[in-house]
């Protein structure tokens, strides 16, 4: 597919940027192929060049809808009206143009896959960006595969199901973490934590129970080892039965969930509770706005851990911006937490900015800042505490849905008492796949 333009030095370079002008605003990356097109014999094709040239999208529209209507049999001037449409952000008539242009030229079926995916992710047609994306990646052009293969790992979770609507990954991580120690969950003293190597395996699986039905169901569990401090070793198991609901822009999704865990071995907690979802996606800005609460009650499965029985509630809320080549997310929560102890009962609020972008079209990289502020009001004398939290991650993607990545977390916790004060260091290497 790799051809050249037939128009003159100049006409060479407009034409290769009009016809190829989705897939690189959307990767940042040079043209994945190129259409060959006869030379330039008609008025209506050069002008609709010229007008593109000059970002007229919808004067060159015009001009190749009439080369077409003039009786033009050039697959470029019907790639170039899909892209022109695109470029106008009629993203639904972008998509109907890429879906006729790959019935229409079977040659072309790849390129028009992957760009009817980018189409349809305008649209938050997520679903369908997928599948059509899935089609591109099985693509014989390297080019467009791995094009296709950065999208599918850029798209949100919630697009992920494949036609039997089952989808799920597993996770193999390996590591070192400076500061051991459940201070996500509950600050502890400095002296309880130490450093020592890690490895975690996390997998997950989630599907409707019935084709077409409202209701799916979610289901993961973790390990985490540490060699030199097997008294943080933990293991837990989560399920969750959700009923989803969309209605154009909005989706809805409630239901119960189940948690377990273990610490060094031990039964230590279970957890039950109820969450509410509510999404509402802004086409024409590529902006997602959400809602969540979730409840729970907690119950301690050994008498030594009694202090954790009681109950915590969390509101989040969550702002995703689609951009050009990444996502921009801003997260907020509100931890408010009744238990036995009140060591362990902090009110927190957590604000989170995180920022992932593609490199190029198998290297993507991810920013990401926390600052959370945690509560400790029932304690005999009042404790506060506030956390400042970075990191980074580089991941790599390769062929049949595997991703290597590089993760790096540095925490600095400043309390009100000095002993809770402390820093943190993680870094892990880890191998996940998509299935």
């Amino acid at each position: 597919m790799k051809q050249a333009c037939n128009l003159r030095p100049r006409r060479r370079l407009v034409a290769c940027a009009v016809l190829f002008i989705v897939a690189a605003e959307t990767t940042a990356q040079p043209p994945v192929g190129e259409i060959e097109s006869e030379p330039a014999s008609s008025a209506h094709f050069a002008a609709g060049f010229d007008a593109f040239d000059r970002h007229d999208y919808r004067r060159a529209l015009a001009e190749f809808e009439a080369a077409i209507a003039a009786g033009s049999e050039d697959a470029a001037a019907h790639y170039n009206v899909a892209v022109c449409r695109y470029r106008l952000g009629d993203y639904a008539g972008a998509a109907d143009a890429f879906t006729a242009l790959a019935r229409r030229f079977p040659a072309m079926r790849d390129l028009a896959d992957y760009n009817l995916g980018l189409a349809l992710t305008r649209q938050d047609r997520l679903g369908q960006a997928r599948t059509a994306f899935e089609r591109a990646q099985a693509s014989g052009d390297e080019r467009i595969a791995a094009l296709a293969r950065a999208m599918l790992a850029r798209l949100p979770a919630e697009a992920a199901p494949r036609a039997s609507g089952w989808n799920g990954f597993i996770d193999l991580a390996v590591g070192h973490d400076d500061n051991v120690a459940l201070v996500d969950e509950a600050s502890l003293p400095a002296e309880r934590s130490t450093d020592s190597a890690l490895g975690e395996i996390l997998g997950y699986l989630g599907g409707p129970l019935r084709a077409g039905g409202p209701w799916r169901l979610d289901a993961s569990a973790y390990l985490i080892t540490h060699p030199d401090a097997d008294e943080f070793d933990q293991r837990g198991v989560y399920v969750a039965g959700v009923y989803e609901r969309r209605v154009n822009a909005w989706r809805f999704g409630a239901g119960p969930h189940y948690g377990r865990t273990t610490l060094a071995g031990d039964e230590f907690e279970q957890r039950s509770g109820v969450s509410i979802d509510v999404r509402y996606a802004l086409d024409r800005s590529r902006v997602t706005l959400g809602m969540q609460w979730t409840h729970d009650d907690i119950d301690a499965l050994e008498p030594q851990f009694a202090y954790l029985d009681g109950q915590q509630d969390e509101l989040k809320l969550v702002l995703d911006r689609a951009l050009p080549a990444g996502r921009l997310v801003l997260d907020y929560r509100r931890e408010e937490g009744d238990r036995a102890d009140a060591s362990v009962s902090a009110d927190r609020d957590r604000y989170e900015l995180r920022y992932r972008r593609s490199l190029n079209a198998v290297w993507a990289g991810e920013l990401a800042y926390e600052y959370r502020v945690s509560s400790y009001e029932r304690l005999a004398v009042p404790r506060r505490e506030k956390r400042h939290q970075v990191g980074f991650e580089l991941t790599r993607s390769f062929s049949s849905n595997w991703q290597y990545a590089v993760q790096y977390r540095y925490a600095d916790n400043d309390s009100s008492d000095p002993i809770y004060t402390y820093e943190r260091h993680r870094l892990t290497v880890g191998l996940s796949k998509v299935f």
